[in-house]
């Protein structure tokens, strides 16, 4: 004698089917969050911030790379991870089915127990599921301390920031004369990625990966603590920090980002409003797309301004591509060919100039020596491209009166480089060095700053005065003001930051 499966009433059957459609829903959910929590790590690095991820969700459209985020989520998803997606959805499926198909005698004593309560147990596992997705996410990316700390208040950025104008800047010579615009020095601003001081530490590395830069900071000026700080610690977060002399902090609000409110209201002034109103040619130059983490938007504003991504250079010029755009060798090749040009007028340029090869994940061009067959061998490269730039360009005419800056933009996104593991990022350094400065103050190695002390100093370098020697919430390091991590220390800070600021949310917001 057979046992044959009780058919369930109406009524339970409408309440089993919307908890397997509620417990699929959960399960798929917790699902792709893991997945998105892991791919979120491999490509950005472990140490990235709540903040970091809305602003970008929270781009307008138009103003960021789309192929990032397609990539992002489809090109770049691995095998393992489409087969949990793979799984999720057939048991899914399965469970529902569960309840409402006769099942033979041998398979429903094997499955006694979810053929009584499949529903339930289904709502449980999704559930738990759900939450361990959930509860991964927040704890690695520290969602419920950000989410808390957007609702306390910090006085930090209000005591340290200088308003100031456009006429408070000048120009001088050594004699405090004003400089003809002929006179006046050029500005070549080389903000590399992921460039570390760190690759030059003798007690991580057997060999200095950055020798050719090493070399040229002991003819520069450089401070040795210069740190990758809340605020700072993503590619136009940095750009921000090194124009305007400000962090770039996550605030939620309507009418865009805090990028294009800021730069649209006019609230603030950036080195190169200060440029522009000295007479000088401004180019923008990277071999990405100028959507690029929403670079191009910080010289949209300036009129004059010229801003060439990979979609602005012809595929004749350089036919050779990576995967997000042009090769370092072929953008430093087209930076030598628009400052000839620029040099010809009677006027001083400011050339930005944003690398990419040394991005995580990046491969080593092809040609190229290899030593590691890892990203040292990119690093290495980096270090010999920079210089060979501006071996290059010391040797014009142009060269004797050009000021030369490079900085890296952050820590690379990783914890280790081939068989080298890294300290914790709050023990590494960034790459700063300043060739030829105008200034006529000392910068000390000693000092501790952070991405937003160099616009002042930039201006400093270039032979600007004003009263506070400050812009934004940045300090010169020319001068013997106190930064904010020499003031309050580079824990406090990180903790501050993550406030909100009547100075900060009215310069975005008003």
């Amino acid at each position: 004698m057979t046992e044959t499966p009780q058919k369930s009433k109406p009524g339970q059957f409408k309440t089993r089917l919307i908890i397997c459609i509620f417990s699929s829903l959960l399960l798929a959910i917790g699902s792709l969050l893991a997945v998105v929590t892991g791919r979120i790590i491999k490509v950005f690095g472990p140490e990235i911030m709540f903040d970091q991820i809305l602003f970008h969700i929270m781009m307008p459209s138009g103003t960021i790379d789309s192929t990032i985020i397609h990539q992002f989520f489809f090109d770049s998803l691995s095998q393992k991870h489409m087969l949990v997606l793979g799984l999720t959805v057939p048991l899914c499926l399965a469970i529902l089915s569960l309840p409402f198909r006769h099942i033979s005698w041998m398979v429903s004593r094997t499955l006694r127990f979810f053929a009584d309560h499949p529903a339930t147990l289904a709502l449980i596992f999704a559930t738990a599921i759900f939450l361990f997705s959930c509860a991964r996410f927040c704890k690695r990316f520290k969602v419920l301390s950000s989410i808390v700390s957007m609702f306390q208040h910090s006085e930090v950025i209000d005591d340290y920031y200088v308003n100031l104008k456009l006429t408070d800047f000048h120009q001088v010579d050594n004699k405090g004369q004003p400089i003809q615009d002929s006179e006046k020095p050029n500005l070549i601003l080389i903000v590399s990625e992921s460039l570390e001081s760190t690759f030059s530490n003798p007690q991580i590395f057997a060999q200095d990966l950055l020798a050719e830069l090493t070399k040229l900071k002991e003819k520069a000026d450089f401070i040795e603590d210069l740190r990758q700080v809340h605020g700072c610690h993503y590619t136009i977060a940095t750009m921000y920090a090194i124009q305007y002399g400000l962090p770039l902090l996550f605030l939620p609000h309507r009418g865009g980002s805090p990028v294009q409110k800021n730069i649209l209201q006019k609230n603030c002034i950036s080195i190169f409003d200060v440029l522009n109103a000295s007479g000088y040619q401004i180019l923008h130059l990277q071999g990405t797309k100028l959507r690029f983490a929403g670079q191009g938007e910080l010289f949209a504003h300036l009129p004059n301004a010229r801003c060439l991504g990979v979609e602005e250079i012809s595929l004749a010029e350089y036919p050779e591509r990576q995967n997000w755009g042009l090769w370092d060798s072929d953008l430093f090749d087209k930076a030598k060919k628009e400052i000839q040009e620029m040099a010809l007028n009677q006027r001083p340029f400011a050339l930005s100039l944003q690398t990419l090869d040394t991005h995580v994940g990046n491969v080593l061009q092809p040609g190229k020596e290899y030593r590691y067959s890892d990203a040292r061998d990119i690093i290495r490269l980096q270090s010999k491209l920079i210089a060979e730039f501006i071996a290059w360009v010391q040797m014009q005419t142009f060269g004797k009166n050009t000021v030369i800056v490079i900085l890296g933009d952050h820590n690379m996104m990783t914890r280790k480089l081939g068989s080298v593991n890294l300290p914790h990022s709050d023990d590494r350094q960034v790459f700063d060095c300043i060739i030829k400065s105008k200034s006529n103050g000392a910068m000390s190695t000693k000092r501790h700053a952070a991405a937003f002390d160099f616009a002042p100093t930039i201006l400093d370098a270039l032979s600007f005065q004003w009263p506070t020697y400050s812009l934004g919430i940045g300090r010169s390091l020319y001068r013997n003001k106190p930064t904010i991590l020499e003031s309050i220390g580079k824990e406090a800070w990180d903790c501050e930051a993550k406030k909100t600021s009547k100075t900060y949310t009215h310069l975005i917001r008003d």
